[in-house]
């Protein structure tokens, strides 16, 4: 625990646990602002002590929000938009040894995935907990910052807070139209010409997808 006026260490705490927490915070009466991490335990323990504190996001944490935020902003905007390495060959059906290949290795996603994924089992079982001392939903809500219909949820006995869609695959819409198209652009036909030509056998995808398979 740090001093955010004077920058000194002020603290250090064996555990997390909100009990812990608030006991060290009670020593603390005169506190009016803290600045913390995303810790649910800290907003809990931090509340149950003095409502009346202003809580308050450290700068690391708030700029690596915006940060994910921006992130996540552009990868859907640009996911389209990206030429696959010109050594890949997918839609052949052949292993490449190029970007695509991750050597056993965890990529950047799913790293973070399975980060967001225990950051939520554990806001799960905050939720159980507080229902099991007693609290009700509305009381829950405010105390974790989620809605209503998100603690009920989380309260039902069958809630998995696993994505069931997630790194879920499904049939490429191109692929089985690979060959003309590499074939048409090999002729110097116009990615215009291209589409129509594969739309009349039945390709029902987007054009950048065409203009995609063409960089490769």
């Amino acid at each position: 625990m740090v001093d955010i006026e004077s920058r000194r260490v002020i603290g250090l705490l064996p555990s997390r646990e909100i009990e812990n927490v608030v006991e060290w915070l009670k020593t603390y009466p005169n506190l009016s602002i803290v600045s913390r991490d995303g810790s649910v335990s800290y907003h809990s323990a931090i509340s149950q002590v003095n409502s009346a504190i202003v809580q308050i996001s450290d700068r690391f944490h708030l700029l690596k929000g915006f940060t994910d935020a921006a992130k996540k902003f552009l990868i859907r905007f640009l996911s389209a938009n990206f030429r696959l390495p010109q050594e890949a060959v997918h839609y052949a059906g052949t292993g490449t040894s190029d970007y695509w290949d991750k050597d056993g290795k965890e990529d950047f996603p799913t790293r973070e995935h399975k980060q967001t994924l225990e950051k939520k089992k554990a806001l799960v079982k905050h939720v159980r907990e507080l229902k099991e001392e007693g609290w009700n939903n509305r009381e829950i809500a405010e105390q974790t910052g989620i809605s209503r219909q998100t603690v009920a949820r989380y309260l039902k006995p069958g809630y998995n807070p696993v994505n069931a869609l997630y790194n879920t695959t499904y049939p490429s819409k191109i692929k089985s139209f690979a060959e003309d198209i590499k074939r048409l652009h090999s002729e110097g036909k116009t990615f215009r010409q291209i589409s129509f030509y594969i739309r009349e056998k039945g390709y029902k995808g987007a054009d950048s997808t065409i203009r995609m398979l063409c960089n490769t």
